[in-house]
């Protein structure tokens, strides 16, 4: 299965950890104020009953202050807690060696080393976080940017190829109103003259006739402000009545009775959508049977289509069409997804959320 969308996902985890850094920030202090009084209780308790070190516990604590402040809280936990380890040590040994047990030089190094290593790796964590989301920031924005591009290339594409398809019809056009005059004429002189052949003069202007009338259906049909206009249900049923009578695949079209809610601005994409993927399916599928539904209620807008040709490999490469129906349904907020199976060919689907639509 094939998942194209857009995915929220990682924003989600960064709210969350951003969350959880305003709640350390704000409970810091108690953490560390419950955890002196866990070092003095375990330093007391631990070393006569158990023989622990009373540094062993200053250690852990120096690295929680330094990891939860800063290496000079840090420093300072570690100077605070000398003397607390030291009186510790007189007060059970009784005698002056708890001077130097209380304040021996491995373990006031091992403070130390403990405030030093947990401050360089919180830097670099600080510095890691930084320029992830630098870099985050930037992907976004060249993200946006190309599709800025993207979307400004589509609506170009459009316009000039509604531009171009007018200017080609109106020189066919005008090419084959010349050619109907001059028809007109000759068929004009042939029955005045009575000759046999203007029975194949008047074939030939409604030839004429025919032909200007398909180039105006054609021009219509390429028209962007038709197709907005003519609306989803009737322009994806002469869609696929031309590439059933062209092609001579079979569809079935199911479209909603609520397609009239759906606004201008999506139903053109939806419809090139359409088409890209019916003739993905008719070019590379070579799909005999091709289905189109369109669903709407209050919350979703959803377009499936279901064809019995070839399934899509997994490993395929995205080509242009696939890119271009991707960027389309990004354009209007939309997930699209392709389902392949070798029993049952491939099913599209693009799913539109209606209450974050453009609409």
């Amino acid at each position: 299965m094939i998942q194209i969308g857009g995915q929220r996902f990682d924003d989600t985890l960064n709210g969350l950890a951003a969350h959880a850094e305003r709640r350390l920030e704000k409970y810091r202090f108690l953490f560390l104020g419950t955890a002196c009084l866990a070092y003095m209780a375990f330093t007391i308790v631990g070393y006569p009953c158990c023989g622990i070190s009373v540094m062993l516990p200053s250690i852990l604590l120096c690295g929680l202050a330094t990891g939860l402040y800063n290496y000079r809280i840090g420093l300072l936990v570690s100077a605070l807690s000398q003397p607390f380890n030291m009186l510790v040590m007189m007060y059970h040994l009784d005698n002056l060696q708890g001077w130097h047990s209380g304040l021996e030089p491995g373990g006031f190094a091992a403070q130390l080393i403990a405030v030093l290593c947990i401050a360089v790796a919180k830097s670099n964590r600080k510095k890691t976080l930084e320029l992830t989301a630098n870099m985050e920031n930037r992907i976004r924005q060249r993200t946006k940017e190309l599709q800025e591009i993207t979307e400004y290339i589509i609506n170009h594409a459009e316009a000039e190829r509604a531009r171009v398809s007018e200017k080609l019809c109106d020189i066919v056009n005008h090419q084959l109103t010349g050619l109907l005059y001059h028809s007109e004429t000759l068929m004009n002189f042939l029955t005045y003259t009575d000759a046999p052949q203007a029975v194949d003069a008047v074939k030939l202007v409604r030839i004429a006739e025919q032909n200007i009338e398909q180039v105006e259906n054609l021009t219509r049909k390429l028209s962007l402000q038709t197709i907005m206009e003519a609306g989803i249900k009737q322009t994806l049923h002469e869609m696929c009545a031309d590439l059933e009578e062209t092609t001579g695949t079979r569809f079935s079209v199911n479209i909603s009775d609520r397609h009239r809610e759906i606004p201008r601005q999506i139903a053109l994409p939806i419809y090139r959508i359409a088409h890209e993927t019916v003739t993905n399916a008719l070019r590379h599928g070579r799909a005999s049977h091709i289905g189109i539904h369109l669903e709407l209620d209050d919350e979703t807008l959803s377009l499936t289509i279901i064809n019995d040709g070839l399934p899509m490999p997994d490993s395929a490469s995205e080509g242009l069409g696939l890119k271009l129906i991707r960027q389309r349904a990004e354009n209007i907020s939309a997930n699209i997804q392709y389902d392949s199976e070798k029993s049952r060919g491939t099913i599209f689907k693009c799913v539109l959320n209606r209450k974050t639509d453009t609409g």
